[in-house]
């Protein structure tokens, strides 16, 4: 049964009771640890559903503390509470270094760390609406296909923060449709390849392999570089063409190179904050050097800097890391 379908009526107070709770919890399974913890996202930006919705937490260490070892007590708490979602993670002293790096509007779904960074919010470029548009479209696509009548309290808050027109009624399509005219907005195309990509079932390898294979029966690599860099990495390098797409890049227009430098962006802020709860930083490092590679195609000089400079930054943060972790 599908208890958010009832609980949705409630009011929004009642509905976060379990996940207040939940947040108390957590906070006193690490009392002992110098670190803040907050909820964000939904939670806070009032579009929770019970029972559908995840409780996503920033943890912000206020000194040095090796945090790795110690999330045997978050999964613990997770079995008792499956709502529990995503851990970001930032230690004090390393986050303002990377700060830069952040989608306006992905850091703007956590409120507390803008207060405590001191972080002033500008109106964001059109390629970050772009890039954060196409990482909540993504994450959301299976809701979006089965419910989306539940879904609108949510999506409605992301169009509003964007400053785009919400369309009459929301559906996936509709929601590919307003980002295919966004994109032509900036000279970008990419409608047919996303009406390509999103009828994928899952996110398993087997599944964006099979995307793979129908973007180049299509000729739609470049689309797929260009959209979701990071599926493609892995693909690609499955059917060993990770060289022979790079050349399909070579010569990116302006809009395309802000794009891709967009995505790089997204990208590597997402892994600044997953990088003291991530085990295996050999393959990050080996990650890192490929975003290099694929870097190197950006033709904006200022945008081309700014990307290896972010890169080499979190390179350093990564190594910085390794004598805390056993790889």
């Amino acid at each position: 049964m599908n208890l958010f379908k009832i609980l949705i009526h409630l009011p929004l107070s009642i509905q976060k009771l379990p996940y207040f709770i939940g947040l108390q919890l957590v906070r006193l399974a690490y009392f002992d640890l110098p670190i803040k913890i907050w909820p964000r996202n939904s939670y806070i930006l009032g579009s929770l559903i019970c029972t559908l919705s995840d409780l996503d937490l920033t943890f912000f260490a206020t000194k040095k503390v090796e945090i790795y070892s110690k999330l045997w007590r978050y999964r613990l708490l997770k079995i008792f509470l499956p709502f529990l979602g995503e851990i970001n993670f930032y230690h004090k002293e390393k986050v303002s270094r990377f700060l830069n790096y952040a989608n306006l509007f992905e850091i703007g779904r956590d409120p507390k760390l803008m207060e405590i960074l001191a972080y002033r919010s500008t109106e964001g470029s059109s390629y970050e609406k772009i890039v954060f548009f196409l990482k909540v479209l993504e994450s959301d696509r299976r809701n979006l296909k089965k419910i989306p009548t539940y879904r609108e309290r949510k999506w409605k808050l992301h169009i509003k923060n964007l400053g785009w027109e919400m369309p009459n009624d929301l559906s996936l399509d509709a929601l590919i449709s307003l980002l295919s005219k966004q994109l032509r907005e900036v000279n970008l195309s990419g409608k047919v390849f996303l009406k390509t990509f999103f009828p994928l079932a899952t996110l398993k390898k087997e599944d964006l392999n099979n995307i793979y294979e129908e973007c180049s029966r299509q000729g739609l690599i470049k689309d797929y570089i260009l959209f979701y860099p990071f599926y493609w990495i892995g693909s690609s390098f499955y059917h060993d063409s990770f060289e022979h797409d790079l050349e399909l890049i070579k010569n990116l227009n302006e809009s395309e190179s802000r794009l891709l430098a967009e995505q790089i962006r997204w990208e590597l802020w997402g892994l600044f904050t997953q990088l003291e709860v991530t085990p295996d930083k050999a393959t990050l490092l080996m990650h890192l050097e490929n975003i290099k590679r694929l870097v190197k195609n950006i033709h904006i000089q200022e945008l081309l800097d700014e990307s290896l400079e972010s890169i080499e930054l979190l390179t350093e943060l990564v190594e910085s890391t390794l004598e805390n972790y056993k790889v």
